[in-house]
């Protein structure tokens, strides 16, 4: 894999998320309906549709909205959960494409479909024509879904709930929730009252309830191509520009983005979230890479 163009450790290949409108820099004058924790996409999206509706909420990010793995995700769209289609969860396809149409977000948001992959032989025309470090693939089926610049749709629905009345306070970390007597967040030593909280911190949410069920961080790490020409694209049976994952170990998934690169994503490290968000995690990142390219590296050449 011959990779000319650079990039610093840990950066991804998006399009940062966009500032946001200046009503958002200052905190209402009173408590609000909704304390939202967290900026990512459940956060923003739970802001905006509360706007929608006329309740007003708040967002306390400590960094800076899409800065987690909100942000820095493959971008991949799919139905439902990791774990299949769940009742009432069947129709996040559409609705997030509804959502993009609506709030006019550049995110470049596609839903050819996404492949589900085995590693395994088949008699028909499904075999992809590389191998994930020696072993075969195929093509088990299609299912809904597509792929998205990540960081420019969290930033865009963030930006449509601020217009629609939503607060969103960036590099605000909040120290302590309580819920009795009533719900209570404690942020940079000022107390707020809410009518509700919400936390939306995916694998951060046990470090402000230690009484959660216990919650396991992992992380992915992916290598990029430079920007291939179409017809190494379509030699490596990628031009259909159809996102894929497996549906078996060990774990692979992958896409092109919108200037031609490929990225190829593997290996699943496990630790506690500061351990991951540090990148000096039980599993050295370095080591992972290193397999990603040798299970990978015969795929493309450029």
């Amino acid at each position: 894999m011959n990779v000319t163009e650079k990039r610093r450790w840990g950066e991804p290949p998006w399009r940062r998320a966009e500032d946001l409108p200046r009503s958002s820099a200052t905190a209402p004058s009173e408590a609000p309906d909704v304390a939202i924790i967290g900026g990512g996409l459940t956060g923003t999206s739970t802001a905006y549709h509360l706007a929608k509706r006329g309740i007003r909420s708040t967002i306390y990010e400590a960094t800076r909205i899409g800065g987690g793995a909100s942000g820095r995700t493959g971008g991949l769209v799919l139905e439902g959960t990791a774990t299949g289609v769940r009742e009432e969860v069947d129709s996040c396809v559409a609705e997030l494409e509804a959502l993009v149409a609506e709030e006019r977000i550049d995110c470049d948001l596609t839903l050819p479909g996404c492949w589900e992959i085995e590693h395994r032989a088949s008699a028909n025309d499904r075999m992809l024509p590389w191998d994930d470090g020696g072993q075969p693939v195929s093509i088990a089926r299609t299912v809904k879904g597509g792929v998205v610049e990540p960081a420019a749709l969290v930033g865009g629905i963030a930006r449509a709930a601020v217009l629609r009345g939503a607060v969103i306070l960036e590099a605000r970390a909040v120290q302590r929730i309580a819920i009795e007597p009533q719900p209570t967040i404690e942020v940079d030593g000022e107390t707020i009252h809410p009518g509700y909280i919400v936390l939306a911190l995916n694998a951060w949410t046990s470090a402000l309830l230690p009484d959660v069920p216990r919650l396991t961080s992992s992380l992915t790490f992916a290598c990029a191509t430079e920007p291939l020409p179409d017809a190494t694209l379509k030699a490596i049976g990628l031009d259909a520009n159809i996102p894929f994952y497996t549906a078996d170990r060990p774990y692979l998934w992958g896409r092109t983005t919108g200037d031609g690169r490929v990225i190829f994503g593997a290996q699943l490290v496990y630790g506690s979230p500061a351990e991951l968000e540090g990148m000096d995690g039980p599993t050295n990142p370095a080591r992972c890479l290193e397999h990603c390219e040798r299970g990978f590296g015969g795929c493309i050449e450029v």
